[in-house]
């Protein structure tokens, strides 16, 4: 094992859209990439709090792919396209459950 500081990782990202009529949901998903953060690192935001989860899928979510833009397009995969991901409360629900459960299972596995 090699220890580093920042240990990024992918992870399938599951993301539920409610239907126009409300009685439904549609299910799609995209491939992330999040960075690990330290314990002590993770311990000051809640995720109960909207600007907390923000700040926090900021400094763990630095890349993805298989997203499309409203112009059907390959959305860029730079700053702009993880700040509008993670803007959508939709997405950041999927991404933030996809970051809980990597770390979850990596450390159900030690």
């Amino acid at each position: 094992m090699k220890l580093v500081k920042n240990r990024p990782f992918n992870r399938r990202v599951h993301v539920k859209i409610p239907a126009e009529d409300g009685e439904a949901y549609e299910e799609v998903s995209f491939l992330g990439r999040f960075e690990a953060l330290t314990a002590e690192e993770s311990a000051g935001f809640s995720m109960a709090n909207h600007a907390d989860r923000a700040t926090f899928l900021s400094r763990v979510f630095v890349g993805f792919s298989g997203v499309l833009g409203d112009d059907d397009l390959p959305l860029p995969a730079n700053a702009e396209g993880i700040a509008r991901l993670i803007a959508d409360p939709f997405v950041q629900s999927g991404l933030v459950k996809a970051y809980i459960e990597a770390m979850a299972g990596a450390a159900r596995k030690n």
